[in-house]
């Protein structure tokens, strides 16, 4: 599930859709009218076994239970705060290629998790998109370093665990700030739901699960101290 959530951080798709195909859903139907997206609201989360089911419930009352495996992506989303970028965490986000130097004003982070470490970051072009900037750049990676601009003071340098000689990341003064998580004990019932998928023989096969915390992620609360440095 780790994989899946730093892949996730680029707004990149993992897996086809007939990955998902296969799976038993439980009861719930969806008519050929509505699109492949459902929102809910998750009513409980269910233990079977050494596994966990979400059940999700729709305006209508109908419900789908998604077995929360390694192999289905969940996204769990919130807001945080500038102290959860620090040496050591992983991060993702994109940012316009200037004078030699990636600027960027919205970062990704990963909070640490169960499963195999993040992957060794790197930097490459983002896909075109109609409108977009030509220049823009994909970014993700480890934080090895991090200051000051001496030229820019109010933009904080990054130095991330990228091969070759990458070009300066630099966060704008105001950078915002997105949390994900796998920890599922962040989920509570009442949480809103938001639930990918396709329909496969009048049955809505669900291929990402996204919850978006109604509260803010607190560095001071999540995240230990940061180590003090030595003079």
């Amino acid at each position: 599930m780790q994989r899946l959530i730093v892949l996730s951080l680029l707004g990149m798709s993992v897996l086809t859709q007939s990955a998902w195909a296969q799976q038993n859903q439980g009861p719930a139907t969806v008519t050929p009218q509505q699109p492949p997206t459902v929102e809910g609201t998750i009513s409980e989360i269910k233990t079977m076994g050494r596994g966990k089911v979400l059940v999700v419930a729709n305006d209508e009352g109908e419900t789908i239970e998604i077995p929360l495996t390694n192999r289905m992506p969940i996204d769990i989303k919130g807001t945080g705060d500038q102290g959860f970028v620090r040496v050591g965490a992983f991060i993702g986000g994109k940012g316009v290629l200037t004078n030699k130097a990636i600027f960027i004003s919205e970062i990704n982070v990963l909070l640490p998790g169960k499963g195999p470490k993040p992957p060794r970051g790197k930097i490459g072009k983002a896909p075109r998109q109609a409108g977009g900037n030509m220049n823009t750049f994909q970014v993700m990676g480890t934080i090895q370093a991090m200051e000051p601009n001496p030229d820019y003071p109010d933009y904080t340098m990054l130095a991330l665990d990228v091969p070759g000689k990458p070009p300066v990341i630099n966060l704008e003064k105001n950078y915002t700030v997105k949390v994900m998580s796998n920890d599922l004990s962040l989920i509570e019932a009442g949480m809103p739901v938001l639930l990918d998928g396709r329909l496969f023989r009048g049955k809505f096969q669900v291929s990402k699960v996204t919850i978006n915390l109604p509260e803010p992620f607190n560095s001071e609360e999540v995240l230990k101290p940061a180590e003090p440095k030595e003079d």
